[in-house]
């Protein structure tokens, strides 16, 4: 007799943005959530189905065609109403101004019916489990009893103001940590950041919290095809030799000094032969005092490429064939790049704070942050000793087939089917 299966909602909220590529918020815990929903769809044991917040549903019922072509899952909302209510408001706004505010009021008054019928009476979902990679649980999910919730905390950084409290995204995650109740389990992305919550939430301690580890992408692997094309793509000289940082252009990840620390060490070692090659979306009031802290460089400001948005099917080649990655930031809950570098054979250096050393260990080379000399340092140690590149690209490699996502979600379910 086959055991009975665990229906399992999970919102997948956050994969609203497969449909749109370029968008910033195709970072790290966007991959996540794909990459758990894939590995969750390989298992015989549970019977998803899947959750969009309102704000997020439209967004949804559009990526889940990209995401899962060949896939039949039913897809909750709390309201239907309020979810093309935010998505008229979100995507029209700028097109006719007259209309849009005539049609705003018209649907306001249903959208607000809607709101608080959700809320006064909840709907009911099919499931025994609530999994989120991204946000707290809704009211209709709160109120129904004998729906147990789990939620995957990824970081602190809102509460701890590593960043200005006004950028994009704090706002909400604050809401979330606020939001955060003793009755939930949470996992965390690593240790580093379920001690943080628990010093920081009252709602979060030993006994309802657990470390799961993440992974890179299956797609990251070492590959040197089409190189040329993705070189001359995205304007990195041909013959130059070049390093590589990939993060959202933001202050904590230490962007500034990583760039004056390489041209210190172009200028010392007098060097023609390599750049500094600089990808992720931007944050438009960091992306002005990056802009000019590169101006300030002067002579050497040809030096430092941006190239944004790198595509998913580029970036394996960009590490590949990297010198080395560098992400020596300040605070990272997790930190994935630096562990899709080591995938694709690329030797890294990173800070030695907050999460990265559970993610790189001893495979990668470990400075302080905030110095510039050991910045200075790093860098001619792998320039100057090919062998020790490729000792640790050897390293890196190995390292990395430490993490899977079948490990995470095996993980994850593992506490959620036991309890």
């Amino acid at each position: 007799m086959c055991a009975k299966k665990k229906k399992i909602l999970m919102d997948i909220s956050i994969l609203g943005n497969a449909a749109y590529p370029e968008r910033a918020a195709r970072s790290g815990i966007f991959f996540v959530a794909q990459n758990l929903l894939n590995e969750f769809l390989k298992r015989d044991d549970i019977e998803l189905s899947l959750y969009a917040g309102t704000a997020y549903y439209c967004y949804v019922k559009k990526s889940i065609k990209i995401i899962l072509p060949d896939k039949n899952l039913k897809l909750y909302t709390d309201s239907k109403i309020c979810a093309l209510y935010n998505f008229f408001k979100s995507n029209y706004k700028y097109t006719n101004r007259f209309y849009y505010y005539i049609l705003q009021l018209l649907m306001l008054p249903l959208a607000i019916f809607a709101k608080l019928g959700t809320y006064f009476f909840p709907r009911k979902y099919d499931a025994e489990i609530f999994f989120s990679t991204y946000d707290y649980p809704p009211n209709s999910i709160r109120k129904q009893k004998g729906l147990k919730r789990y939620i995957l905390l990824h970081d602190c950084i809102p509460v701890l103001n590593i960043y200005n409290e006004n950028l994009v995204g704090t706002h909400f995650k604050k809401k979330l940590f606020e939001r955060l109740e003793r009755e939930n389990f949470y996992f965390t992305n690593s240790e580093f950041t379920r001690q943080d919550f628990i010093k920081y939430n009252p709602n979060i301690c030993e006994e309802n919290s657990k470390t799961v580890l993440l992974a890179a992408s299956d797609g990251f692997r070492p590959s040197n095809e089409k190189f040329d094309k993705v070189r001359e793509k995205y304007n990195i000289p041909e013959g130059k030799k070049y390093i590589f940082s990939l993060c959202t252009l933001e202050p904590r990840k230490n962007l500034i000094r990583i760039v004056k620390t390489f041209v210190e060490f172009i200028k010392k070692n007098n060097l023609d032969d390599i750049v500094f090659v600089m990808g992720g979306g931007q944050w438009e009031k960091f992306k002005q005092e990056l802009a000019k802290a590169i101006d300030n460089l002067s002579e050497y400001k040809d030096k430092i490429i941006k190239i944004g948005y790198v595509q998913d099917e580029d970036l394996p080649i960009l590490y590949s064939n990297a010198e080395w990655f560098v992400y020596t930031s300040q605070y990272e809950g997790f930190g994935l790049p630096p562990l899709e570098a080591m995938s694709c054979g690329c030797p890294v250096i990173v800070s030695n704070a907050t999460s990265l050393p559970e993610v790189v260990g001893d495979a990668g080379i470990q400075i302080n942050y905030d110095s510039d000399e050991e910045h200075i340092e790093a860098y001619e140690k792998f320039y100057f000793n090919p062998v020790l590149r490729a000792e640790y690209s050897k390293k890196g490699l190995l390292r990395a087939s430490q993490f899977s996502y079948k490990k995470t979600a095996d993980e994850l379910l593992e506490v959620m089917l036991s309890n």
